[in-house]
């Protein structure tokens, strides 16, 4: 077996204006291409089109991940997002046979493979395919499908039953415990 982890680049933007960081990504192209570029404030649509168009990876950190008008649920999923809480940890892919540990909130832009384990005291939220086990001790989970491998919120594995409403389309949900009852809701 082969194994081999690479390090990720991420590129941060921030106190800047769209014409100065669209000046410095059509400069830097091919250094961009290598990384995640992160934007600390809100873009435009024009930029994210472009952005798309040389097909760079980039998220916007600090706007949080949902629309604001969905309900309270969300919000309340937001507000922790954007809490004084530890710090959160950002990974473009997690590979098989990674371990990550937070103490707080698991953002993962790319796939989790089979045999990847993410444990947080927090929430974690995944952008890509998730084939590996996730343990979250916080509020909510946002992912997209489980193709394999299992939830667990507190210590508690998410049932079957779940498991198939989550996996009933590709869209993105949030997942939220609250006693005994399980809420899913599509937000994107």
């Amino acid at each position: 077996m082969k194994m081999r982890q690479k390090q990720q680049k991420m590129f941060i933007f921030e106190d800047g204006t769209e014409q100065e960081y669209e000046t410095f990504i059509q400069s830097n192209t091919a250094l961009l291409e290598s990384g995640l570029i992160c934007f600390q404030t809100e873009i435009s649509q024009e930029l994210e089109q472009k952005l798309r168009n040389l097909s760079l990876s980039f998220l916007v950190q600090n706007v949080g991940f949902m629309q604001p008008t969905i309900d309270s649920t969300l919000d309340s999923a937001k507000s922790t997002i954007e809490s004084n809480a530890p710090k959160d940890e950002i990974f473009y892919k997690v590979r098989s046979g990674e371990e990550i540990e937070s103490k707080g909130n698991v953002i993962v832009v790319g796939d989790i493979a089979s045999g990847a384990n993410i444990k947080s005291n927090h929430n974690i939220i995944i952008f890509g395919d998730c084939y590996g086990v996730i343990e979250s001790g916080g509020e909510f989970v946002i992912l997209k499908q489980l193709k394999s491998g299992h939830i667990s919120f507190g210590g508690e594995v998410l049932p079957k039953e779940v498991l198939a409403k989550i996996n009933i389309n590709s869209c993105l949900k949030i997942i939220v415990k609250k006693g005994d009852n399980i809420l899913i809701k599509e937000i994107i």
